[in-house]
């Protein structure tokens, strides 16, 4: 074979190669946009639904006689299994001499709760409620009881108090370094818990691997990481208290991760994380539905 077909041949299969390469490279990183899309996606959805929610709440309580009707939790005086609620109300009108107060209860009780309420100003009102985080929700009803009678309508209770942020992916990236195979997946609390106790106390991966050994890795908290920001784009505009960092290094590839989240509350939100969430996000869904 000529000097020149040797020459050829060789360049023929190197071209061959590099374009694999390429192919593969650019694959991971559609893989990789794709996955960032989605779950920056999702957190917009959820973030949404929240704003639209408060919104036609908003929007009811304005046609109410009760009015803007806000409920605050007081953190010093909650507790994992009592959490305790300021709600501020206004109302429309009200006739002279009436009583005024709020009342709740577990959605699933017949029996009412009556808080003890105080007028600030003309109109204004305010109660501290205390409700049991077990119960799967409350409702309540503002009554005035004199010469005219008047009740709002049964409405339910805002329960994001008594519920663990959930800890979602913002992002990950994966590449090969000096031979090692580094994944990197950073998570974030989706709004900053009102609470202590909805605040996350250990985040904890199980890795598994190609030939199938698997390790534990606690994940660190964004400020605690001592990662350089300028050359990790995921880890822009994350916030230091709710953001936390799975950093993952191996000669061998990745197969799977598991991930495990403990709130202080003493929820877990537990699933795979990798290469798919969805088990993990069910763990998380089924736990807003209860």
């Amino acid at each position: 074979m000529r000097y020149i077909d040797k020459w050829l041949i060789g360049l023929l299969v190197t071209s061959i190669v590099v374009n694999i390469i390429l192919v593969a490279t650019l694959n991971s990183k559609i893989d990789q946009q794709r996955h960032d899309i989605e779950q920056s996606l999702r957190s917009d959805l959820y973030q949404i639904n929240q704003s639209l929610d408060r919104q036609q709440q908003e929007i009811r309580e304005q046609e109410q006689w009760v009015q803007d009707i806000e409920f605050t939790p007081i953190d010093d005086k909650s507790s994992v299994d009592d959490v305790v609620l300021k709600a501020n109300w206004s109302v429309r009108e009200m006739s002279d001499g009436a009583n005024v107060s709020l009342r709740y209860r577990p959605d699933d009780q017949a029996e009412w709760v009556t808080a003890e309420t105080e007028e600030t100003s003309p109109l204004q009102y305010t109660s501290t409620v205390s409700i049991d985080p077990e119960n799967s929700s409350y409702e309540y009803q503002v009554i005035s009881e004199g010469e005219m009678s008047q009740a709002s309508e049964v409405r339910r209770m805002p329960d994001q108090f008594l519920r663990p942020i959930p800890l979602l992916s913002q992002g990950r990236s994966q590449e090969t370094v000096d031979g090692q195979k580094v994944v990197e997946i950073v998570y974030e609390q989706v709004s900053e818990p009102r609470l202590s106790f909805q605040e996350v106390a250990k985040a904890v991966a199980t890795v598994t691997y190609e030939d199938n050994n698997s390790e534990e890795i606690l994940l660190k908290r964004y400020k605690e990481a001592n990662f350089e920001q300028d050359n990790h784009h995921l880890t822009q505009g994350l916030s230091d208290d709710r953001a936390w960092i799975l950093h993952v290094e191996s000669e061998e590839r990745v197969k799977h991760i598991d991930l495990r989240v403990e709130f202080k509350s003493g929820n877990v939100h537990e699933g795979q994380v990798y290469p798919s969430e969805q088990d993990y996000i069910k763990s998380f869904e089924k736990t807003l539905k209860q």
